[in-house]
């Protein structure tokens, strides 16, 4: 979300800010939050008195691998405005779906190194786990498996644990099935996990099947997030990408935290949601 105060100089009334998981609100420790005062201010001055509640704006992640809160109370009267996602309506089934039988579904890759082990938060582009590869295949029979099979296109992030999920869910018969690696779905930068390989060296190392995909011809050379990205502009991009696609059943498969900004909700490893085909606001 993003904290907008009247004015920049009214940082003054800043009395104190907290950052991290919103379940222990103010406490302060590793893996739970905390304070963060001095930087809400300095980037409050920095960016007119606007500040994003993300680990690239804040400079620091107190509790890798969790949705995190920012925290910020303030003195006077001043009031800020707080703008977060989009809380577009999700469904089940497709049939459900406002649209239908139009419809977009959202995938979240199955579990990653950095998922359970924070040391390689600080990995770039990490592989699913043994157990991540365990849920994509249990996946294939349930919303993730069903989306796929079911979508006319299917666009993957090229981040390897969203492209792995991709493969493993379409299991072994994707004839005739449609596959595009594009970066406009790729993960919003929190840590160096996010951050991705270079596709030249992606076309050397990923399976054959992989570079079969479409996309990689337009794919720039350096095509992941980085500190400092206005992931919120990209929000803005994704959902016109979105609604300018000519497809009437699309599957994405991506992150959580890019996700959670465009639909509203957190997803968990392998879940899936649909939504209407043109991503409407309530």
């Amino acid at each position: 979300s993003k904290l907008t105060l009247p004015a920049p100089d009214d940082w003054a009334n800043v009395k104190r800010a907290w950052y991290g998981f919103e379940e222990h609100a103010w406490e302060v420790g590793t893996g739970i939050g905390d304070l963060c005062t001095d930087t809400v201010i300095e980037r409050i001055k920095l960016c007119s008195g606007t500040v994003m509640a993300s680990n690239a704006c804040l400079g620091f992640d107190p509790a890798p691998g969790v949705v995190k809160v920012l925290l910020v109370e303030l003195s006077g009267s001043v009031q800020a405005v707080v703008s977060g996602a989009a809380e577009r309506q999700c469904f089940e089934s497709p049939e459900a779906v406002t649209s239908a039988p139009r419809w977009v579904a959202f995938v979240r890759h199955a579990q990653a190194g950095h998922n359970v082990d924070e040391a390689l938060v600080m990995n770039p582009d990490n592989h699913l786990t043994e157990i991540g590869r365990e849920q994509a295949h249990a996946a294939r029979a349930a919303i993730a498996g069903e989306a796929l099979r079911s979508a006319e296109l299917i666009i993957t992030s090229p981040l390897m644990r969203a492209m792995q999920t991709t493969a493993l869910l379409l299991g072994d018969d994707d004839a005739g099935v449609r596959v595009m690696v594009h970066q406009i779905g790729t993960e919003r930068w929190s840590a160096p996990c996010d951050e991705g390989t270079r596709k030249s060296e992606l076309l050397e190392t990923v399976p054959e099947r992989f570079r079969q995909w479409e996309g990689w011809d337009v794919l720039p050379e350096c095509w992941w997030a980085e500190s400092g990205e206005d992931a919120w502009a990209r929000i803005d991009e994704f959902v016109e990408f979105v609604r300018q696609r000519p497809e009437e059943r699309i599957a994405f498969v991506g992150h959580g935290g890019f996700w959670s900004m465009v639909i509203g909700q957190y997803l968990g490893n392998c879940k899936a949601v649909y939504c209407d085909r043109f991503l409407p606001l309530p």
